[in-house]
């Protein structure tokens, strides 16, 4: 991937590859916007409730080949500059200037500049074949090039919608595999959109490392009580913006997350609502420890979109012994690709992210991944919002002390379930019974001296 100019230390290291067209070109350094967006809306067939909760993505694609040719501005007599209408280029052009993911990435970049001008968003040279398009977009801070390449939109419902970035300055280096193997542009509309930017003046390069479209292990799939749910040209519940509905039980494939919403390639382009998806892992124990081990061993950008894939599915999917499968691979996570989960919790809504750390730290989170955590703490000057929530959590959560049994005393443990380790729970006095909650006398202990004192009291020998 040509990384963006702000890409962020911890995306660095796990991107490092250059030019590699993808999704993540702009939401690999995103930092979605704290809280949720609900919102209801009566569609056409009934009302409808589209409440997000949020969640990543990346579009899993692995290279096969790989070479680079530089191509010399032609203007091909096939070819025609934007036979199309001018209603056509000023709904392009609308979509992207006000494009969410773009103007949020662009907004992230300023802010970590205070005090440094912004040159806003603007688009420039146009290609459009039937319902496909590219479109060039640049905008700046300071002298720094922020965003810079052009953009693929395909037309929906009579609406034109930002799919990704596909072409990258400087010499605007576009992949026609990219384009046609992930992102499900025709061959020759390809070629077709290339030759009218060339008619358009401008020199293209062509990148010809060869992808294919990967299928991950865990699905996602809608899961909507009142269905059908709609597909939406923005991440919003508003009138005018539907461009497809989907059954329950459709897979769909998810490009990003923004604020509950998830940006989904396949079977079309748009936005659908977190919380109207659910991931699958399998319908057994052996199949769902199988299939996660498959999301864990993925590497690159598809280790992005894995790790996207298991928050969501202990958000939304895991229940029991499935939960702690996935629990034992966020701890693995946690450890070996800490950056990795960290940035795509930071997309997740604040309800999503401690949701999902409640569950890891009730589970019993590994020293390891706990020691990542506080060393990013440590050494942040400014927080993300993983780190916040962790650290809120980590502040709030009263351990219990235990107290020697001495007369005049409570005792206070953490007591068994029938389910194994739950959690801080307490006993007053001699009491054989278990109770949640906490003591008012306690006083803060860490998980690992707590844990090596049970089973205590609380009726256990």
């Amino acid at each position: 991937m040509k990384m963006q100019a702000l890409l962020s230390q911890s995306c660095r290291s796990i991107l490092s590859l250059r030019k590699i067209p993808s999704a993540l070109s702009i939401a690999t350094t995103l930092l979605l916007l704290v809280g949720n967006a609900s919102a209801q809306s009566l569609d056409n067939g009934g009302s409808k409730a589209e409440t997000p909760a949020a969640s990543l993505q990346v579009l899993p694609v692995l290279p096969a080949a790989t070479a680079r040719t530089w191509v010399v501005q032609t203007s091909p007599s096939s070819a025609t500059l934007n036979p199309s209408s001018a209603d056509d280029r000023a709904a392009i052009r609308q979509a992207v200037l006000t494009d969410p993911l773009i103007n949020e990435y662009l907004r992230q970049a300023a802010a970590r500049s205070p005090g440094v001008p912004v040159h806003p968003l603007e688009t420039g040279a146009i290609a459009i074949v039937e319902n496909y398009a590219l479109a060039e977009a640049s905008a700046e801070v300071g002298d720094l090039p922020v965003i810079d390449g052009c953009y693929l939109l395909k037309k929906h419902g009579g609406q034109w919608v930002v799919v990704a970035q596909a072409g990258w300055e400087p010499g605007l280096s576009i992949n026609p595999s990219w384009l046609s193997t992930v992102l499900d542009v025709p061959k020759d509309v390809v070629s077709r959109l290339i030759d009218t930017l060339r008619s358009a003046g401008k020199e293209v390069e062509i990148d010809d490392t060869l992808y294919t479209d990967v299928p991950l292990p865990c699905i996602t799939q809608i899961e909507d009580p009142n269905p059908p749910t709609n597909v939406r040209s923005t991440p919003a519940v508003a009138a005018g913006n539907v461009i497809g509905q989907l059954p329950n039980g459709t897979e769909v494939r998810v490009m990003e997350v923004l604020n509950g919403w998830l940006k989904i390639r396949q079977p079309l382009v748009g936005w659908v609502s977190m919380g109207l998806t659910r991931v699958s892992c399998g319908n057994s124990l052996a199949e769902v420890e199988k299939n996660l081990e498959a999301l864990h061993s993925l590497e690159g950008e598809l280790a992005i979109e894995a790790a996207d894939t298991l928050v969501r599915y202990l958000y939304r999917g895991a229940e029991g012994s499935f939960a702690a499968a996935a629990l034992a691979h966020f701890n693995e996570l946690a450890i070996n690709r800490f950056y990795a989960l960290k940035m795509v919790l930071d997309r997740h809504t604040e309800e999503v992210r401690r949701h999902v750390l409640q569950q890891a730290i009730a589970a019993g989170i590994h020293p390891q991944a706990r020691t990542h955590f506080e060393q990013e703490i440590a050494q942040s000057k400014t927080l993300s919002p993983t780190l916040k929530t962790w650290k809120t959590l980590n502040q709030s959560q009263t351990r219990l002390r235990l107290y020697k049994l001495e007369p005049g005393l409570p005792i206070a443990s953490y007591c068994p379930s029938a389910g194994g380790y739950s959690g801080i729970q307490f006993c007053m006095g001699m009491s054989s019974s278990c109770h949640d909650g906490l003591d008012a006398q306690s006083q803060p202990l860490d998980d690992s001296d707590a844990r090596g004192f049970y089973p205590a009291m609380c009726g256990q020998s």
